[in-house]
């Protein structure tokens, strides 16, 4: 899985092969207009690398991007995508606090893509394969999505659906 034959499995092989033995996560291969656009993976803070940079619940979340089809960047995809996905993310995961990403330093659009999406910079952090800038969103700062005409809201997203106190 992601190397090529021949080759020995380095540290983000092993790290791609974890989610396929847990039940925590899993990777999953986006498309966009019948494109493949991203490859995403999504896990446990807590039982990863970044688990002593930060204090996680065990309910937290995490997230690896890798973009697929570069001819795809640069118009927005990925920051609307991002920004979806967390959003999906506290949706399926009540419990969750927060959503993590990390990354890497020398990637400046990725980076952008996260902030955009309004994950902020915690701080810079070695791991055993790159030095990465550890993005975090709480749960308090993610707003539901837009109103999209034809596209109903999700129930817990509908104004109607809201606590009275929110």
């Amino acid at each position: 899985m992601w190397r090529r034959p021949g080759t020995r499995p380095g540290p983000r092989s092993d790290e791609l092969r974890r989610p396929h033995e847990s039940r925590e996560g899993g990777p999953f291969l986006i498309a966009y207009e019948g494109r493949r656009f991203a490859y995403v993976e999504v896990y446990r803070p807590l039982h990863s690398d970044v688990a002593a940079f930060q204090p996680w619940s065990r309910h937290d979340l995490g997230l690896h991007l890798a973009i697929a089809d570069r001819a795809l960047t640069g118009r927005g995809l990925g920051t609307a995508f991002v920004s979806d996905l967390v959003r999906t993310l506290f949706r399926c995961s009540p419990g969750a606090e927060r959503v993590a990403a990390e990354p890497a330093v020398r990637n400046p659009a990725c980076r952008r893509v996260m902030e955009r999406a309004g994950m902020s910079w915690v701080r810079s952090v070695r791991l055993p394969h790159k030095e990465a800038a550890l993005h975090v969103r709480p749960r308090s700062r993610v707003r539901p999505a837009p109103e999209r005409p034809g596209v109903p809201a999700p129930l817990g997203e509908r104004p109607e659906a809201r606590h009275p106190a929110a």
